[in-house]
């Protein structure tokens, strides 16, 4: 009677025991240069610890376009463009910089837009014991956390995207001579313009001469 006791009690905790422990930035991010969407052939900027079989996530950040005019429509969202494409997708091969993909890309990927392989681990049981975060976004990867847990997850710790995605404008000190004569009613300016701050990021891409507002 003892014995059986024993291993039932064995047998009940052995999924707490089981649960993979996850804290701070558990993604491998990385820049993808080019893209063969029938081969499904990814060139990546650096050389990236990925494995064949893993799943990845294929992530277009930016390609929007958006309305220029001097008025209140600035910024309006014209054409959603490819921000936002993405997939899952299993590795078939990886060679150096170079990934393969088990079928064709679904998307006709811009890698000007911001595009980027995110690694997407899967767990059985999980529990986030410290704060898990994404990398921060820093104009090429990051900003993005993914992860897939098929049985149970525990919280025992936040998890925060907080600051990981687009950035804000950078600071910018110039000098200036204004007054209250002055007009500064323009909706962008260029980023050397005293009378525009520098503007955040989005899903557009920052225009060359409007870069302040």
């Amino acid at each position: 009677m003892k014995t059986s006791i024993l291993a039932g009690l064995l047998l009940l905790s052995t999924p707490f025991f089981a649960q993979t422990q996850l804290s701070g930035i558990i993604n491998t991010y990385a820049a993808v240069v080019e893209t063969d969407t029938c081969e499904g052939r990814l060139m990546l900027a650096d050389s990236a610890a990925f494995m064949p079989g893993e799943s990845v996530l294929i992530f277009q950040m930016k390609g929007a376009s958006i309305n220029t005019s001097n008025n209140a429509s600035y910024g309006e969202i014209s054409d959603l463009g490819g921000a936002g494409w993405y997939e899952k997708a299993t590795l078939a091969g990886v060679s150096g910089k170079v990934l393969w993909v088990e079928n064709k890309l679904l998307h006709a990927y811009d890698p000007a837009q911001g595009v980027q392989v995110v690694s997407f681990p899967e767990f059985a049981d999980a529990e986030v014991a410290d704060t898990l975060r994404p990398k921060a976004w820093d104009g090429k990867t990051g900003g993005i956390l993914a992860f897939r847990v098929t049985g149970q997850l525990t919280l025992h710790a936040p998890i925060i995207g907080d600051g990981g995605g687009f950035r804000g404008g950078d600071r910018h000190v110039v000098q200036s001579n204004c007054s209250f004569l002055t007009f500064a009613d323009n909706y962008a300016y260029p980023f050397d313009n005293w009378r525009g701050a520098p503007k955040g990021e989005g899903v557009a891409q920052i225009i060359p001469g409007m870069e302040a507002g």
